[in-house]
């Protein structure tokens, strides 16, 4: 992850940038498993 410039201490490190590379990467996973085959 990205180092934030606050540090919750109550709440895991996790911004804007890391939701997009998870979702991203999801919708990857899903995008190629629903992909017909050739």
């Amino acid at each position: 992850g990205v180092v934030d410039f606050i540090d919750f201490q109550f709440w895991p490190v996790f911004n804007v940038a890391d939701a997009c590379v998870v979702v991203g990467g999801i919708l990857l996973v899903i995008a190629g498993f629903r992909a017909p085959a050739p």
